[in-house]
């Protein structure tokens, strides 16, 4: 009979040490849940577009009202009459957004639904590099 009575500070401790155990794996299971439900909108968001001769404002406002999208920008920094003709089957924004501004010297940002357009880091110097002169062979 003196053995149980040894044993039960133990068996009490067991079982605060399983509930401590059961609340840590609890805890744990439900961060690795949160963690991994975000979702990214640009890479699961495609667009099938097939538009000529369109302001760029006329293209950020159709990506708009056909996604959860906003467009965020400057009215000095990005061209909003410029117009371009964009052809796209099943792509995603940054797929649409790279043939827009690849000849212009804005860029872009996706920020969960936000896209931000600035201008491009480092135009200056590329074009220095392709103005500069040759030098003369001899």
């Amino acid at each position: 009979m003196q053995k149980f009575g040894l044993l039960v500070p133990y068996i009490r401790n067991f079982k605060k040490f399983m509930l401590i155990m059961k609340l840590c794996s609890l805890i744990l299971l439900i961060s690795l849940a949160t963690a991994s439900a975000k979702t990214s909108y640009s890479q699961n968001t495609k667009f099938t577009l097939n538009l000529g001769q369109v302001t760029v404002k006329q293209l950020f406002d159709k990506i708009e009202s056909s996604s959860e999208f906003i467009f965020v920008y400057y009215d000095n920094i990005v061209d909003l009459s410029k117009e371009v003709s964009i052809t796209a089957n099943n792509e995603t924004l940054e797929e649409i957004l790279e043939k827009v501004f690849k000849s212009s010297e804005n860029t872009y940002k996706v920020f969960d639904r936000q896209v931000v357009i600035t201008k491009r880091d480092g135009l200056q110097a590329d074009t220095e590099v392709l103005s500069a002169p040759q030098p003369q062979k001899k």
